[in-house]
């Protein structure tokens, strides 16, 4: 029974290798070179999705770098910002300084004159006194 069903497997292919020998004597076209395109064709499709996903892969990357380059660039500008307003704090603080020695100096020369005014008056009262 074995023998008769390698006999019968062994006729079977022969006659399907017979059959596509007809088919391309008479101008029919082997299957092989179809699945072989087929084939192709899966295997570039397969490769073009490999590049696109590693396009937007690499566009991400891009993309979260150039987000932290930016963050740099603003906490930069932010520390200079900061720089500039202490700058101007400070300028603003010593010229209020400034204003108020200069205040404070006028006030004091204005008490001096005034209690030499009031010395001048004292003395001038005396002498009065004493002329009369």
């Amino acid at each position: 029974a074995a023998i008769l069903r390698e006999g019968a497997l062994f006729q079977r292919k022969q006659d399907e290798e017979e059959q596509k020998l007809a088919e391309l004597v008479a101008g029919g076209k082997d299957a092989s070179e179809f699945l072989r395109w087929q084939e192709e064709s899966r295997q570039k499709e397969l490769e073009d999705e490999m590049a696109e996903i590693e396009r937007r892969h690499l566009m991400g990357q891009l993309s979260h770098e150039d987000a932290i380059l930016a963050r740099r660039q603003l906490d930069v500008e932010n520390r200079k910002k900061v720089t500039r307003a202490k700058e101007e704090s400070s300028r603003l603080m010593q010229l209020y300084l400034q204003r108020r020695l200069e205040e404070e100096q006028g006030m004091r020369k204005l008490v001096e004159d005034v209690m030499s005014g009031h010395k001048n008056t004292k003395e001038s009262v005396a002498k009065m006194r004493e002329i009369k």
